[in-house]
């Protein structure tokens, strides 16, 4: 569940800048399969590895860029995670 604050936050310049920031780090693609941006419908998905910094994001450390594809798979591997370990 996605909080106000969360919401709010990815509509700012702040994010924005990180985004753009870690999607030049990975050259514009997916880092887990490589694919250009320009080859995503929807462009790439600056993920949050983690939350713990939310808001002071270290761009090397708690973000990476992903196709929507490979959202879905690290989405649906922490899922299976949380079941098993629940």
């Amino acid at each position: 569940m996605q909080t106000e604050f969360y919401k709010k936050y990815l509509r700012s310049e702040q994010w924005q800048q990180k985004k753009a920031e870690r999607l030049a780090i990975d050259d514009y693609c997916c880092v887990m399969c490589h694919r250009p941006e320009g080859r995503c419908k929807n462009g790439l998905i600056c993920h949050h590895i983690n939350y713990r910094r939310l808001g002071n994001e270290n761009v090397y450390e708690d973000l990476v860029s992903l196709c929507p594809a490979c959202h879905l798979k690290i989405h649906a591997y922490y899922k299976r995670v949380r079941a098993a370990t629940s």
